[in-house]
């Protein structure tokens, strides 16, 4: 069984690029991309990655971006700018997370 750390690795190498796609869908200039994919990495996965997160993980990211895959795929979904900001709600959903909270 793979570890959490190279399942976050192998999570962040595929995330980070798209994320900074969709920063440039959403209107960014091209050269800013890689900033976005820093950020990606150094703040989105980071907090995917806190202690205590059960749930809200980098993995439920990718599981999540999958399931929009496959309504894109199947016509649920059309691309565009609602399918953008589908996207960037995976990816912000959950950013600020208290396990403790109730």
């Amino acid at each position: 069984m793979a570890s959490v750390a190279s399942l976050n690795a192998e999570a962040c190498s595929t995330l980070a690029p798209r994320f900074g796609d969709l920063y440039e869908r959403l209107g960014a200039q091209s050269s800013l991309s890689t900033t976005a994919q820093s950020y990606f990495r150094d703040v989105l996965a980071a907090r995917h990655g806190e202690p205590g997160r059960a749930y809200h993980t980098l993995r439920h990211l990718a599981e999540m971006l999958a399931l929009l895959d496959t309504a894109l795929l199947e016509g649920a979904v059309q691309e565009g700018p609602e399918a953008d900001l589908i996207e960037l709600s995976v990816f912000f959903h959950d950013l600020v997370y208290d396990p403790k909270a109730r």
